[in-house]
């Protein structure tokens, strides 16, 4: 089996893509009910993952 040794996931650009739609959606959520907010979401992410610099370079 061959291991991607470079750390950057193939799916870091569709995931990094994903992210940039839900920042444009989140501009227009006016009521988040019981939910964190988008700011909020980010930095669990952030938290969650900070360290997977090859998903942030492509996060825009």
């Amino acid at each position: 089996m061959l291991i991607d040794t470079r750390a950057k996931s193939p799916a870091y650009g569709h995931g990094a893509k994903y992210l940039g739609h839900l920042d444009r959606l989140a501009q227009q959520v006016t009521d988040w009910q019981s939910l964190p907010d988008h700011v909020r979401y980010r930095e669990q992410i952030k938290k969650a993952h900070g360290r997977k610099l090859g998903f942030w370079s492509l996060v825009k």
